[in-house]
């Protein structure tokens, strides 16, 4: 049995896709700017430490983030390669497109989703250094 898409309904399928995709390289791209943002809390973190100390936390929280900047550098260029696959589709309606472009889609999800969810643990473990950082240098400043 066959299946049989207008070409009107798999225009539209293809531009939500491609939406939805565009949207992730706005985020990914923010996400860029969060990170950032977290590697400098990081290195503050450094360099307030004296020579001779090592902190395996901090020194944790900063392959972390360096991780997640090279994961995040990956998933964009897949994404933007993905656009570039739907562009040519929505372009050219009469090329045919395989069920791997959705098995393309699902899987950019799962790592978008899964990138996002280890930045919010990796963000939250260096505020509470972060934090935990300030109370010990405010009460050995009190003292």
């Amino acid at each position: 049995m066959t299946t049989v898409i207008e070409e009107n309904q798999l225009s539209a399928e293809l531009q939500e896709l491609y939406l939805i995709s565009k949207h992730w390289v706005s985020d990914l791209e923010f996400f860029a700017r969060d990170l950032s943002f977290l590697q400098k809390l990081v290195e503050r973190g450094y360099s307030q430490l004296k020579k001779h100390e090592v902190n395996e936390n901090l020194l944790e929280m900063k392959l972390n983030v360096l991780n997640l900047q090279t994961q995040n550098v990956a998933l964009r260029q897949n994404v933007t390669q993905y656009l570039s696959q739907l562009e040519r589709l929505i372009d050219n309606t009469n090329d045919s497109y395989e069920l791997g472009l959705i098995e393309t889609h699902s899987a950019l999800e799962r790592e978008i989703g899964n990138l996002f969810r280890t930045f919010k643990s990796v963000k939250q473990r260096v505020f509470k250094l972060t934090s935990e950082r300030i109370k010990a240098s405010n009460s050995k400043n009190q003292k």
